[in-house]
């Protein structure tokens, strides 16, 4: 990829001809207001972060001017987040008690912090080229205060839940899979969703792969076993197309916490309405070289 067309695909990002509307709009930073009766908010979320990772209930939220009540707020992320950070990635969950609210049709904010980023441009440029090629999050810039204290600009990504896979997919009820290590990435994360054969037992799987939908095992298990087994017969259940070019695009976006990096992570399984998986990348805010390959 030149830079030329990196700069062109910046300018059409920013520029007043963007396509995407509404609450993803790139022409337009979102405002977020978090108001908390906890004076140690800080701590509870930190606290939380390295337990079971619950959320912490905010008194209200408003989006855009917009009110909620009682949402669902807790940190996200991995080598992004640290307790000693002033401001951290942020997982807002607009329906979590109150389950008919939510904004444009989204209950899920999935807020980024620009890691390692100064230009602040990384992510958001990622994920816009990445939709020219196949089906991708949305992804635009956030202003988050929180009791009334600018925290900071940050990324708003789209989240991949089952809005989405309505959205792109035609349905939301198929086995779907976040393909990430449960104990997170690096050695002693429980092994990587590289999708290699571990036979025939689902529990061999649970630390590689984090199932989102009610079943999934037995059909993500056919699938591993034809990939390494019976590789000739894989386009039945894979569609091949967009698995090709999530893995040219990682090499040309050096996009290596990825699958094709040293982790084989970030990315989700979603098995279609014609029974075939379909790959959908995400977390791009340590593409073009962001992350460093441990040797």
């Amino acid at each position: 990829m030149t830079i030329r067309y990196l700069l062109f695909s910046l300018s059409l990002a920013l520029s007043p001809c963007a396509f995407s509307q509404g609450f993803y709009d790139q022409n337009t930073i979102q405002l977020l207001e978090i108001f908390f009766s906890q004076t140690n908010w800080d701590y509870q979320m930190d606290t939380a972060m390295s337990g079971d990772e619950t959320y912490l209930i905010a008194d209200s939220v408003r989006v855009n001017g917009e009110t909620f009540f009682d949402v669902g707020v807790k940190y996200k992320g991995n080598s992004s987040y640290n307790q000693n950070n002033d401001k951290n990635p942020l997982h807002v969950n607009l329906d979590y008690v109150n389950e008919d609210q939510h904004y444009d049709h989204y209950t899920d904010l999935k807020l980024g912090t620009n890691y390692q980023d100064p230009s602040c441009v990384r992510e958001v440029l990622s994920y816009d080229i990445l939709r020219k090629y196949m089906d991708a999050p949305l992804s635009n810039y956030m202003n988050v205060y929180i009791n009334n204290q600018l925290m900071g600009l940050y990324t708003n990504d789209e989240s991949i839940n089952k809005h989405f896979l309505g959205g792109h997919y035609y349905d939301a009820e198929g086995e779907f899979f976040k393909c990430n290590p449960s104990g997170g990435a690096g050695p002693g994360g429980g092994g990587y969703p590289d999708l290699t054969w571990q036979g025939t037992d689902s529990t061999d799987y649970y630390t590689r792969y984090e199932l989102q939908s009610e079943v999934g095992w037995a059909e993500l298990l056919a699938f591993i076993n034809t990939l390494n087994n019976n590789p000739t017969t894989v386009d039945e259940i894979l569609d091949v197309d967009r698995a090709l070019w999530m893995l040219a695009y990682n090499n040309v976006l050096v996009n290596l916490d990825s699958y094709s990096g040293q982790f084989k992570q970030n990315y989700y399984l979603y098995r279609d309405l014609n029974n075939r998986w379909v790959p959908t990348i995400w977390d791009l805010n340590m593409s073009f070289g962001g992350f460093r390959e441990i040797i």
